[in-house]
């Protein structure tokens, strides 16, 4: 029997100041992790539930997906509890949250935690001013429940966890400005999201939009016309769903808001998915790019691109213009029907769920 040695105390916390640098490295830091307090494996978690995708030891791989897969994040108790329970920084243990009779009695536990050979972890959410993130640390059953001894080595690396997962924040905050940065060139206003809608980041000329088309409502971005608001709210809601889960339902398309001096601009929304893989807070880029700016695709450019129908490629050119179904209906004298039932077909061929990508997708045939 191979006797599995535990790391140093040093070399564990070296390498999660290494991972919030490089955001690869991740998975045999919190393997170190994972050994240095005798467990099987350990993961980074947050409190939508929206932890596939993020850090975790190889050994928890095959339980990640079960969790997913097995629709458990639905119903996970144990993160409810810890949630509520632990202050930022400190673990809670099995026993801290729950008592023997309901683990007994949990579907949870026996149908997930127990069967996914991790019966037994120790957990902390790490805190800023927005929102909250977490350590998850699983055992096996043969390796037991975390005592008092191991929650006392647990608070000696606590306060290097929450170091490190502050800076891996930051980092993955500024990729997203930066990406803002980019779209400055283009004349776009944009806006980093989370999944709550609140504002992470904005680039100067999102900073001009506002007050202008859009506004914020408890931190929340939100359309400034009253009435469009739900909408525009449902299109930042679906975007920042689709980087949590691909089987999220579609999205609003894209929405055109008018400024109270007549000027138009165009609202799109585009899921981050890659940032669902780093520790930063974004969900979603809001764009908002000026109507008299979308001058729109060529209808044979779109024709040959996506293999369109003659009338295909002038509902998508009209789409691409910043057009919503009504206007391209009276533009190419059909019914408001034809029209969606037009797009039902392009958004396949060009293989996206949504207008917003298609649009987007579109733009990109302009430029090359």
């Amino acid at each position: 029997m191979t006797v599995q040695l535990r790391p140093d105390f040093d070399a564990v916390v070296s390498s999660l100041y290494e991972a919030a640098a490089v955001s690869y490295s991740w998975g045999p830091a919190l393997d170190g992790l994972a050994r240095l307090t005798g467990s099987r494996g350990a993961l980074i978690t947050r409190p939508d539930r929206a932890h596939d995708g993020l850090a975790c030891s190889e050994s928890l791989e095959d339980t990640v997906a079960q969790f997913f897969e097995q629709g458990w994040h639905n119903d996970d108790l144990r993160s409810t509890r810890v949630m509520a329970r632990t202050p930022q920084g400190g673990f809670s243990r099995d026993q801290d949250i729950t008592t023997a009779d309901e683990r007994a009695r949990s579907d949870y536990y026996e149908g997930f935690a127990r069967a996914a050979g991790v019966p037994w972890f120790a957990a902390c959410g790490l805190a800023d001013s927005a929102s909250v993130i977490g350590v998850s640390i699983q055992r096996t059953d043969a390796e037991g429940a975390f005592d008092d001894g191991d929650l006392e080595r647990l608070r000696r690396i606590s306060p290097h966890l929450e170091s490190a997962m502050s800076f891996a924040r930051n980092v993955a905050d500024r990729s997203n400005a930066q990406d803002l940065d980019a779209l400055e060139a283009s004349a776009t206003a944009a806006f980093v999201v989370d999944h709550e809608g609140v504002v992470r980041a904005m680039n100067a000329r999102g900073e001009q939009e506002m007050s202008r088309l859009v506004t914020t409502r408890r931190r929340r971005l939100t359309a400034l016309d009253p009435m469009l608001r739900t909408r525009f709210e449902r299109l930042v809601a679906g975007a920042a769903m689709l980087a949590r889960s691909a089987s999220a339902p579609v999205q609003e398309g894209p929405l055109r808001l008018t400024a109270a001096d007549g000027s138009m601009a165009l609202a799109s929304a585009m899921p981050l998915c890659g940032a669902a893989r780093q520790l930063g807070d974004g969900r979603a880029i809001v764009t908002l790019t000026a109507i008299s700016q979308t001058v729109g695709v060529d209808a044979a450019v779109l024709a040959t691109a996506f293999d369109l129908t003659p009338a295909e490629a002038r509902v998508a050119h009209h789409l691409t213009r910043g057009l919503d179904a009504p206007e391209i209906a009276e533009a190419c004298s059909l019914s408001v029907g034809a029209v969606r039932f037009h797009l039902k077909a392009i958004l396949p061929k060009a293989g996206v769920r949504r207008q917003a990508a298609f649009v987007a997708l579109a733009a990109s045939l302009g430029r090359i």
